[in-house]
């Protein structure tokens, strides 16, 4: 019996260790185990944090629905006003994801959020993008009278010497030109509506254009006396400084279009005699030239039609000048006009 007693001893005392051994304690928040949720339940003033938070989501999805139809009317009325063909675009439809997004990434923290180990890439820095983001679209806006409301049937070509010179932009074209207005016209409609052939015209600076072109009025002149000469100059000065003033982003470029004829002007149209041709002529010109000066003096871009235009006797080529009322350009003084405007917006870097 003893014999058997010291045999087993030892597993006794084994046995007796397993029961008596202090067991550990698991607290039950801290117990994880496959297939079952570790968070912890959140907080009162964790989910009414949640609920304010989603009542804000959906504040500003109501929002971003109410201006989207507003915006999208006024953008389908610009287009059709402009004749510009809609940019496709993606439509997103997705109010839950939309909402997450806002709650996420716009209201508030979330409950366990999340930390990334962000590093410097230098010691005196944190680092920096490699590339900036960079923006497409730029707006052109032409400012002139009936040489330049005239210029629209051709205006296709402009956009195609832009898209040939600018490949990787967007550059809509907005023709301002209104017929018999003269240069004080202009500068009123810089930030005035007005009315043209029955159509509404926004003021111009209105569309916060990239680029203004501001034709010479030279055919629509006042006299050629000195002091209404030193009035276009005057003139042509407000209207640098209204645009510097309500659109300072904006880019002036002068513009001289196409040169009268003499011997033809206003034929089939409006039957001046030979006196009346060559004073009319002279007057225009006068002003063309005005202009000319003006933008050397004050060293400003000019996109130079009229010299171009010229034929050896100082007459503008007929080539140029539309066959119907020998005033207004023809096809050919159309896409020579847009040629200069476009090579004066290179010259000048008026486009990035």
């Amino acid at each position: 019996m003893r014999f058997i007693f010291l045999l087993l001893s030892p597993f006794i005392v084994i046995i007796l260790f397993f029961i008596f051994l202090p067991r550990p304690h698991f607290p039950e928040s801290k117990i994880v185990s496959y297939g079952q949720e570790s968070a912890l339940k959140p907080t009162d003033g964790q989910m009414e944090t949640k609920i304010r938070d989603m009542k804000k989501a959906q504040n500003i999805l109501d929002k971003i629905d109410s201006d989207t139809i507003a915006s999208n009317k006024r953008l389908a009325e610009f287009y059709a006003r402009f004749h510009i063909s809609p940019t496709p675009y993606e439509v997103i439809d997705n109010k839950e994801q939309i909402t997450d997004n806002i709650q996420q990434n716009v209201l508030s923290a979330s409950v366990e959020p999340t930390t990334y180990n962000l590093q410097p890439t230098s010691d005196t820095h944190i680092g920096e993008m490699e590339e900036s983001p960079i923006r497409t679209t730029y707006v052109i806006a032409l400012l002139g009278d009936s040489m330049t409301d005239t210029l629209n049937p051709y205006l296709n070509t402009f956009k195609k010497l832009l898209t040939d010179k600018y490949p990787k932009y967007s550059l809509p074209v907005l023709n301002f030109g209104q017929g018999s207005t003269d240069l004080e016209s202009g500068l009123k409609r810089l930030t005035t509506a007005s009315s043209y052939n029955g159509k509404y015209y926004p003021s111009v600076l209105s569309y916060k254009p990239d680029i203004l072109v501001i034709e010479s009025f030279a055919y629509n002149p006042w006299s050629n006396a000195e002091t209404d000469l030193n009035r276009q100059w005057i003139t042509y000065a407000k209207m640098i400084d209204v645009v510097k003033e309500k659109s300072p982003n904006t880019k002036i470029l002068f513009a001289v279009n196409i040169g009268p004829n003499a011997y033809k002007f206003g034929d089939n149209s409006l039957n001046l005699s030979a006196t009346q041709k060559k004073e009319k002529t002279d007057t225009i010109k006068k002003y063309l030239l005005n202009l000319i000066r003006f933008t050397e003096s004050e060293n400003l871009p000019l996109a130079n039609a009229f010299t171009s235009s010229l034929d050896p006797g100082g007459n503008g080529q007929t080539v140029f000048i539309s066959s119907s009322d020998y005033i207004h350009p023809s096809q050919k003084g159309a896409e020579l006009f847009f040629e200069k405007v476009v090579d004066a917006i290179e010259k000048n870097k008026l486009l990035p």
